[in-house]
């Protein structure tokens, strides 16, 4: 019996085959810089100990305070998806202190989405069909990049948008329509897309949760060990959950 040597060598010439291709794709390189650093911190308020506490962990005081304005049912929404979609270790009884003081210092109540400016209401459904099939004006899948629920493809070429706010995806697509950011890929994607298009495909990858990716590299050095292993005899027989064929030699 050839069986598992076969198979071993058969499944190290596919993965030396994938590996190559996905070298080919993407180049991994280690960029070391100096993280600026800063003390500075919001000023008191209602609510200022709240963000104080929370917000800084991760973010500047200069980093928050430079962007766009919103109104006080998007600032809560931002915050629920930094405590629910990222994990940011917030206390839920500081959400809405830090919602009202983000409203206090970049609100207003005149902010708009796609949705609201077009006078509809946004079709979910109809922004799952952008996302898998892209648009009869030439806009294609948003899943070719970013994937069906948004957690991209594990190889950080693409940002995952999976439960991403509604504010920020409609303006970051707004400006790569109107030039206000310039990218080869998106700009032509932004472009294609209607206000209507913006408004369902947003109100789509906000209401998906995705796990996140390990990454591809370790994935292919995980199959290629085990090929190894079973070419040198080391594994005897195949899990039954991990046969991937039969090859039998007369």
């Amino acid at each position: 019996m050839l069986r598992l040597p076969l198979i071993a060598l058969v499944m190290s010439i596919a993965l030396d085959a994938i590996q190559t291709h996905a070298d080919e794709r993407f180049s991994q390189k280690v960029v070391k810089f100096d993280q600026p650093t800063s003390d500075r911190s919001f000023a008191s308020g209602p609510g200022s100990d709240a963000i104080n506490d929370n917000c800084l962990i991760c973010h500047s005081a200069g980093m928050v305070l430079n962007q766009p304005i919103a109104s006080k049912a998007e600032w809560r929404g931002v915050v629920e998806q930094m405590r629910t979609a990222f994990k940011a270790p917030i206390d839920p009884k500081d959400v809405d202190a830090i919602a009202d003081y983000l409203f206090s210092i970049r609100g207003t109540d005149n902010a708009k989405t796609s949705a609201q400016i077009s006078g509809r209401s946004p079709d979910l459904n109809h922004g799952a069909v952008i996302a898998a099939q892209g648009t009869h004006s030439g806009a294609p899948p948003c899943a070719q990049c970013h994937a069906f629920n948004g957690g991209s493809d594990g190889s950080g070429a693409f940002p995952r948008i999976a439960g991403q706010s509604i504010y920020y995806l409609t303006k970051q697509l707004r400006d790569f329509a109107s030039g206000v950011r310039n990218n080869a890929i998106m700009s032509p994607i932004a472009k294609a897309l209607s206000a209507d298009d913006i408004a369902d495909v947003t109100v789509y990858y906000n209401s998906v949760a995705a796990p996140f990716l390990p990454q591809l590299r370790p994935i292919f050095e995980a199959f290629a060990d085990f090929a190894f292993k079973a070419a040198l005899g080391r594994i005897v027989e195949l899990p039954a959950a991990e046969r991937l064929g039969e090859i039998v030699l007369a």
